[in-house]
C-alpha cells in the first residue's frame, strides 16, 4: 500500500507548520527554523499559537505573522492525525 502523500511537507523539522504542530503536540521544541523563531519572538503570536483551538486558527496565526506571503502546505487529515495523535485526541485537527 502506498503512502497517501509525500511526507516532505509534513516534516516536523523542516516546515513552519510542522514545527508549530510539534510544539503544540509536545509542549516543547528543541530546534525551530528562523521563520518560526521570528514569529514566536512576538509574544502575541506565541500566545495566539498556544491558544489556537484548531488547525484553522493555527494557520491564520502562521500566515498572518509571516512577513513574506507564502502558501502553507497542509497535508491530508490522515497524515496529520497519524503524526500528531495528541492534537487529534483534543479535536485540534
Amino acid at each position: 500500500m502506498s503512502k497517501p502523500a509525500d511526507l516532505a511537507y509534513l516534516s516536523k523539522e523542516n516546515t513552519t507548520l510542522g514545527q508549530a504542530l510539534a510544539l503544540l503536540e509536545s509542549g516543547k521544541m528543541v530546534r525551530i527554523s528562523a521563520e518560526l523563531s521570528e514569529i514566536l519572538a512576538d509574544e502575541k503570536n506565541y500566545e495566539r499559537i498556544q491558544n489556537a483551538s484548531n488547525l484553522e486558527e493555527l494557520l491564520e496565526v502562521l500566515s498572518g505573522a509571516s512577513k513574506e506571503e507564502k502558501m502553507l502546505r497542509v497535508p491530508c487529515d490522515e497524515l496529520l492525525r497519524e503524526n500528531f495523535p495528541n492534537l487529534a485526541k483534543r479535536a485540534f485537527l
